[in-house]
């Protein structure tokens, strides 16, 4: 248990420099010019989330729409497709993921998605996309026209076979 600090629930000198650094960060995530990059970085994932829907294809946001969430992340359901193949076509001029990095190369879907009640067919039918405060509504525009090409695509192969 070390030095016996705190009761001897914690020993040690706290790493002064972490704890300027943490303070620092706190800083920055409260201050205005933040808080005005979060509310773009918001509007830029609801136009995408949008445009997404207004595909003719059942695209659906895995998450309910009326609560905050983090303002940079749409996890989305293509309804009938296979995450996998939407995202070989969308590579290398998109990238996204079918979940998080800490589960890559766990060949199963994703537990979050399970555990909120998707099937493993829409599971594996998810993509999550990340968008970031140097995003853009042209970077939006072209994401979702190569979206919208790989899944008229992948519908083409599907009619075809």
């Amino acid at each position: 248990m070390g030095g016996g600090q705190q009761n001897g629930l914690r020993s040690g000198t706290l790493p002064v420099a972490l704890c300027a650094g943490m303070g620092a960060a706190a800083d920055i995530l409260n201050a205005q010019e933040t808080e005005t990059e979060r509310e773009n970085l918001r509007r830029l994932r609801n136009s995408f989330i949008a445009q997404l829907h207004d595909f003719p294809w059942n695209i659906s946001l895995n998450s309910p729409a009326d609560i905050a969430h983090h303002p940079g992340n749409a996890n989305m359901c293509f309804h009938g497709f296979s995450a996998h193949d939407i995202l070989q076509m969308l590579q290398p001029h998109l990238a996204a993921s079918t979940g998080s990095a800490c589960t890559t190369g766990i060949p199963e879907p994703s537990h979050v998605l399970k555990a909120i009640g998707l099937s493993g067919e829409d599971a594996e039918s998810s993509i999550r996309f990340s968008l970031g405060f140097h995003t853009t509504d042209e970077d939006i525009a072209q994401s979702v026209g190569l979206i919208g090409n790989a899944l008229e695509r992948l519908t083409k192969t599907a009619c075809s076979a």
